[in-house]
């Protein structure tokens, strides 16, 4: 068995290669203990053949995770990194290193999932939007605040108070939880509509917008079609590159 992780700012996703296949995907938060965190989370798994992990946390959090592995499954962790061009896509960045290890893995798997022109839109706790052309060049991106750290920034630099969140929203909203998330949503939404056509209009070819993350499902509705929701785009990224490794 072979261990696909994905390690973001605030949440960890894991799963077999089998288990991405059936869309048996697990999602924990976790704070300071990541250790103790995956003592409960991963006491009955089986011993793992290999560990691959795409990571932003930072290296204290994949420090931890690494010791975890080898002082439970006595192997090493591979994490996997951004590189220059790798299965079918070239790297738009000018040092791609810098490119976000996330960023990269969800467009190696948007390119597999399809050779037209895409954005790939990443809503967590930032939102990234990155450009892809039929050719699979890398673009560039944008990055903007995810919904809910523009919530938070509305709460922590004025003086409007804690609430409960919304549960729907209309366009326009008639209380101040409802107005705080139509925004964030709706601006999003629109920032996302604004690339796709302005990228349209660059290669005069329709683009495909593929939404991944935590928070797509919230953001779907509003973008234009072709679209396509793909939870798992991160985690899809990380078998490719573990399969190349595979099969090399």
């Amino acid at each position: 068995m072979n261990l696909l992780l994905d390690v973001g700012n605030s949440y960890l996703k894991w799963c077999s290669y089998e288990g991405l296949r059936k869309g048996e995907i697990f999602r924990e938060a976790y704070g300071a203990d990541i250790g103790g965190r995956l003592d409960r989370c991963w006491q009955n798994i089986e011993q793992p053949a290999s560990v691959w992990i795409s990571s932003v946390a930072g290296e204290k959090v994949d420090a931890e995770v690494s010791r975890w592995v080898r002082r439970n499954w006595l192997i090493e962790s591979e994490f996997v990194v951004s590189r220059r061009a790798q299965a079918g896509v070239v790297n738009g960045y000018r040092q791609p290193e810098q490119l976000g290890v996330d960023r990269w893995m969800a467009l190696l798997a948007g390119r597999a999932i399809s050779h037209q022109p895409c954005l790939i839109v990443d809503c967590g706790t930032a939102t990234t939007i990155d450009a892809m052309d039929a050719e699979g060049r890398h673009l560039g991106g944008l990055i903007i605040p995810g919904l809910a750290m523009m919530r938070e920034s509305l709460l922590g630099g004025t003086a409007i108070l804690e609430f409960e969140d919304a549960e729907s929203i209309d366009f326009v909203a008639t209380d101040t939880a409802s107005a705080i998330l139509s925004g964030g949503i709706n601006a999003t939404r629109s920032l996302i509509n604004e690339m796709r056509d302005r990228l349209s209009k660059k290669l005069d070819q329709p683009v495909l917008s593929l939404l991944t993350g935590g928070a797509a499902g919230q953001l779907l509705d509003g973008v234009m079609l072709p679209k396509q929701h793909e939870p798992n785009l991160v985690l899809n990224g990380v078998a490719i590159v573990a399969g190349m490794r595979d099969n090399a």
